[in-house]
């Protein structure tokens, strides 16, 4: 069992992680053309700027 206060995953939390991933990233693939390829969001001016 692992250390509660350890910030490192165990390797049945890393296998769930792992799956999670691959299976997020091949429904991306399966829908890539359905996603836009330009932003939708219109460019605007710096809210900080420089003298």
């Amino acid at each position: 069992m692992p250390d509660k206060n350890s910030y490192h995953m165990s390797v049945e939390e890393f296998r769930r992680q792992g799956k999670e991933l691959i299976d997020w990233i091949a429904d991306y693939y399966q829908n890539v053309e359905s996603f836009p390829v330009l932003s939708g969001v219109k460019p605007r001016r710096s809210a900080c700027r420089t003298s």
